[in-house]
């Protein structure tokens, strides 16, 4: 053995713990299991990969930071996802368009399932594309609705506990969400 303990089937409590207790190893095996999974998420945010790289990293250190306060009352995942959503939305308010130019629409499209047809793949790709610029074209707070349940899966009880809002309050905005995504995308022929 080379004296680094191995992280890699430790259940995610036990890892918490441990990294809890000052273990750096177990937190770069939590790192390790949701750093891409969040990089995703803030990119679908913010729409710039240098910018989801830097506020990716810095979820990650303000984890590390506030892991004493992670009270285990939801999943380390959530937490963490809590901590980008602060992050990325306080980002986008102090953007001066809110809006970003460097996304890539070829991001989505890595996203989706593997096609071996050019014909599947270019419709596809087409269908990612308006469904990203519909999303795009939603007002931040339904988009972090549409984010954070529609395309992360987190369930509404976790949205609820991560935003701070009675579980009502998600249905509806997500209700919303939702209707306003539908109204965008047959704007845009999507149902064609």
């Amino acid at each position: 053995m080379n004296g680094k303990a191995s992280y890699g089937q430790d259940d995610e409590t036990r890892l918490v713990a441990l990294a809890r207790g000052g273990d750096a190893g177990a937190f770069g095996a939590l790192v390790e299991r949701h750093q891409d999974k969040l990089y995703r998420f803030v990119l679908k945010s913010v729409r710039c990969p240098a910018d989801a790289r830097d506020l990716t990293q810095e979820a990650l250190l303000q984890a590390y930071r506030c892991l004493a306060s992670f009270n285990g009352a939801s999943r380390f995942s959530t937490w963490l996802t809590g901590i980008a959503v602060n992050l990325t939305f306080n980002h986008a308010r102090r953007a001066s368009s809110g809006r970003f130019v460097e996304y890539k629409e070829e991001d989505m499209a890595n996203l989706a399932s593997p096609l071996d047809d050019p014909s599947q793949q270019h419709q596809q790709k087409a269908m990612l594309g308006m469904l990203s610029r519909a999303i795009d074209a939603m007002p931040d707070d339904m988009r972090k609705y549409m984010l954070l349940i529609g395309l992360e899966g987190h369930t509404y009880d976790e949205v609820a506990q991560l935003l701070e809002v009675p579980l009502g309050t998600v249905k509806s905005r997500m209700n919303r969400a939702r209707q306003a995504l539908r109204e965008e995308l047959a704007r845009q022929g999507f149902f064609d």
